[in-house]
């Protein structure tokens, strides 16, 4: 008897010991379930969206005023060539700074006559393409000519003092000087960006 005893004994402690593992795993298992729940239940968090920076944009026909940076003349430049100028007053949309003193601007020479004996002049001719804002274009119209002057009175005296020789006296070379002033007008309204806020 004392030996059925302490079998039933045993068998009833494996009983308990197993109904309260299975009770620890199955906390466990909601326990898990919960947080897993608390973790899907919570929303991502919201990332700031950055507020979108509206472009300027320079309507048609507004004047831009320009400096010719180098020297173009008929004695060196031929047709096609292209020459830099930079925006000489600065342009203003809606109070902000779209184009500051400095700006780079293209022209191109549309035609180009030498000079040549018996005093005839040069002849230059012009035109603005667009200016150059951090890598857009603002196309632009506007064109310049220039004309040399003519060599008639030194053709003359050549003609006296030498005779046939004096018609080869050549007239003088267009040209746009370096510094010269040109004022362009934008073509079509064009999209720029809007400067960048100064770090403070």
């Amino acid at each position: 008897m004392a030996y059925l005893t302490r079998g039933c004994r045993g068998q009833t402690m494996a009983l308990i010991f197993g109904a309260a593992v299975a009770v620890l795993l199955a906390a466990s298992a909601q326990s898990a379930a919960a947080v897993e729940t608390s973790n899907a239940a919570e929303p991502a968090p919201a990332i700031a969206a950055q507020p979108a920076i509206a472009p300027l944009v320079l309507k048609r026909d507004t004047p831009i005023h320009f400096m010719v940076v180098s020297e173009v003349t008929t004695k060196t430049h031929t047709q096609g060539h292209r020459f830099r100028l930079r925006v000489d007053k600065p342009v203003l949309v809606d109070g902000a700074l779209a184009l500051p003193v400095g700006t780079i601007a293209w022209g191109e020479v549309l035609a180009a006559k030498k000079s040549g004996s018996a005093g005839k002049s040069g002849s230059l001719e012009a035109r603005l393409l667009y200016v150059d804002v951090e890598g857009y274009r603002v196309p632009i119209s506007g064109s310049n000519t220039a004309k040399g002057a003519g060599g008639g009175a030194e053709t003359a005296l050549g003609v006296i003092a030498l005779g046939p020789l004096g018609l080869l006296a050549r007239g003088n070379n267009a040209k746009i000087k370096a510094g010269e002033l040109m004022t362009g007008f934008v073509e079509q309204d064009t999209e720029i960006p809007r400067p960048k806020p100064a770090a403070r």
